[in-house]
């Protein structure tokens, strides 16, 4: 940007040159976006949109690249937190946790709702880690026990 422009200054002289205040405002704000507002014309404009979508295509497309080949258990995450396979409804169930595991929850919660653009609370994710623990491992569990 420019030199900076003392604006009470300038209206102080346009009062002692008998200019009109509005004119002088109109006219610092003529040169104050001068530098700074392009002119706007169908064909910068459409450029811009494109190169909106473009950059909007790649940052989505980079996302799912680094999710897909880097972090696949990040997918299996999503489909976690995307299902819904309650067999009944839900209970009621107060218990305590750790200082520790409560601290990574609150962060994993933190976590999936800022990277992964999801809105959910602490409390539904630690519901769906027990449901899938309930729903994959708990029967083997149960039936190695039973065995013994």
């Amino acid at each position: 940007m420019g030199k900076k422009i003392n604006v009470s200054s300038l209206l102080n002289a346009a009062m002692n040159d008998d200019m009109s205040p509005a004119e002088t405002v109109k006219n610092l704000k003529a040169q104050r976006n001068e530098g700074t507002s392009p002119d706007i014309n169908p064909g910068s404009s459409r450029s811009n949109s494109n190169f909106d979508e473009i950059s909007n295509a790649s940052i989505s497309t980079h996302r799912n690249i680094t999710a897909t080949k880097e972090h696949p258990k990040i997918i299996g995450l999503e489909h976690l937190l995307a299902e819904e396979n309650f067999s009944d409804r839900k209970e009621q169930f107060i218990f305590r946790l750790s200082q520790q595991c409560f601290d990574d929850y609150e962060e994993l919660t933190r976590t999936v709702n800022y990277k992964l653009h999801k809105k959910l609370s602490r409390n539904d994710i630690m519901r769906k880690v027990l449901e899938h623990y309930h729903t994959n491992e708990l029967e083997d569990l149960l039936r190695l026990l039973h065995n013994i």
